[in-house]
């Protein structure tokens, strides 16, 4: 970040590559708003990922803060740019994805003016994030193998999908989704064997309530379908009805690091971040306390 006294320099990042113009309408939005109280603005966007960090790259240095309009996929590109670059500013976020959670977890509001609103009162709070393998970052859902709820929200922008039509697609998902053999462990404790259809990993704890719990950062939550016949089919009923992995297993102690390696070939295993690919198993994640800064609502904030 530049550290001068002049109007603050916003780079303004969002994804203009999916052919809708509501992410480069609400970028042009942002813009006006804070240049309307001072601030120089510039639209930031590539046609690629790849392109997409290499130009936040070139820019970061010049910036004392980065709005990024889109989803989780588009703050992770951001968010990665910043770790391969090792120039870090203060992160803005505009939601406009299809699930945005980390905006649901850290109440951000959709809103473009509210969310703007956010910016403009300069409160940051230090958030932190997960490195996998050293070059890849996760701010809030690492996913390995196919996660059906992502397949069905695509299915119902085309068509009502309920009734025997949903269980039928569940059923299909169950006998041709494959089962991949993983094993994960804590920190220095002993591995943890599975047969699972999916695994999700959320580099915070889950916790009741609206508020994220600061306390609960340095640990992990882990979620998966479990092999067992008769506890699998209770928790696909409940993923069939909420939409979510509903089993929850976390550490008794804070741990900071995870493992995750697999007997299955790991060229057939999909790994997502945040919505975007991931790399190829084992995976090593580690969390770093306090990595990001970001502007947001409410809690425990810094100077």
């Amino acid at each position: 970040m530049r550290g001068t006294k002049a109007a603050p320099n916003f780079g303004i990042f969002y994804n203009d590559t999916a052919g809708s113009q509501v992410a480069a309408t609400q970028a042009a939005t942002v813009k006006a708003r804070l240049t309307a109280v001072g601030y120089q603005c510039q639209l930031l966007t590539a046609p690629s990922i790849t392109a997409a960090r290499q130009l936040l790259q070139q820019y970061l240095d010049q910036l004392d803060g980065l709005v990024v309009v889109g989803g989780d996929g588009t703050l992770n590109n951001a968010m990665a740019a910043m770790l391969e670059s090792g120039c870090f500013v203060p992160l803005g976020l505009i939601p406009s994805g299809r699930e945005n959670l980390f905006a649901k977890r850290w109440q951000i509001s959709k809103d473009v003016e509210k969310a703007c609103q956010i910016i403009i009162s300069g409160r940051i709070k230090k958030v932190s994030a997960a490195v996998i393998n050293h070059d890849y970052v996760c701010h809030t859902t690492l996913t390995i193998g196919t996660d059906p709820t992502a397949a069905i929200y695509e299915l119902e922008q085309e068509t009502p999908f309920r009734g025997w039509k949903q269980f039928r697609w569940w059923l299909n998902y169950l006998k041709k989704s494959p089962k991949l053999s993983l094993n994960y462990r804590f920190g220095n404790d002993e591995g943890h064997a599975i047969l699972t259809r999916i695994f999700k990993v959320n580099p915070y704890v889950i916790t009741k309530g609206p508020k994220h719990r600061d306390i609960n950062q340095s640990n992990y939550t882990v979620r998966y379908l479990n092999s067992h016949p008769l506890t699998q089919l209770w928790a696909v009923s409940r993923m069939m009805l909420t939409r979510s992995l509903v089993t929850n297993v976390c550490h008794d102690q804070a741990q900071k690091q995870l493992v995750v390696v697999s007997n299955t070939d790991s060229k057939i295993i999909s790994v997502m971040l945040d919505g975007n690919l991931g790399p190829q198993l084992p995976l090593e994640m580690t969390i770093v306390p306090n990595m990001y800064e970001f502007f947001l609502p409410s809690g425990n904030f810094i100077s």
